[in-house]
């Protein structure tokens, strides 16, 4: 059962991140959103391995078109509240879904080859996975929105290297940060 360590260390990885974020008192300016956003898309992209299990649990698709249409929906929604271009918050998302998938895919790979049956202690998809998904996404959309008082150079240095609770994920963080490559000119 090597998944247990791996999960139970995703786990305090986010707990950290969690009780880091909270520790911030003052507003949030231009400067801090980079690291809030890297922050913020670790800690999506690892909730994946719950997702997994819970799909992985119920035999359902990696895929879920109606589900990522919802998603991207409400995205839009937000993304216009906060202020932040439409298009950047459509194409940052499709890539934050296609990395999810990603880690989604390698992690069926890995249990199909090892013969893994179930998680017992998968958490629930609708009442905690993607509550928290849910949670994250507003702060990435909060963070993106303060993107364009970032120079390039700095977001650049805040994308590089591949954050160390997704070395094993390296391709999905660069799909996930692509959309934001390409704002800072192919960094």
């Amino acid at each position: 059962m090597s998944w247990i360590p791996r999960f139970l260390t995703a786990l305090l990885i986010q707990i950290f991140f969690v009780l880091c974020i909270s520790g911030q008192t003052t507003a949030e300016g231009p400067m801090e959103s980079t690291p809030a956003l890297v922050t913020a898309m670790v800690e999506r992209l690892l909730l994946m391995e719950a997702v997994a299990q819970y799909k992985w649990n119920k035999g359902m698709p990696i895929e879920n078109q109606a589900r990522e249409h919802e998603v991207l929906n409400k995205v839009v929604a937000s993304a216009e509240a906060h202020g932040l271009a439409v298009d950047l918050a459509w194409d940052f998302f499709r890539a934050q879904i296609a990395a999810a998938k990603a880690i989604q895919s390698r992690l069926f790979d890995t249990w199909r080859q090892g013969g893994v049956s179930s998680f017992p202690s998968a958490p629930d998809l609708k009442t905690q996975s993607r509550p928290a998904i849910g949670a994250l996404t507003g702060r990435i959309i909060e963070a993106l929105a303060q993107l364009n008082a970032i120079d390039a150079e700095a977001l650049c240095a805040a994308l590089d290297p591949v954050p160390h609770p997704l070395a094993e994920y390296a391709e999905a963080w660069f799909i996930a940060v692509a959309p934001l490559r390409e704002r800072a000119n192919g960094c």
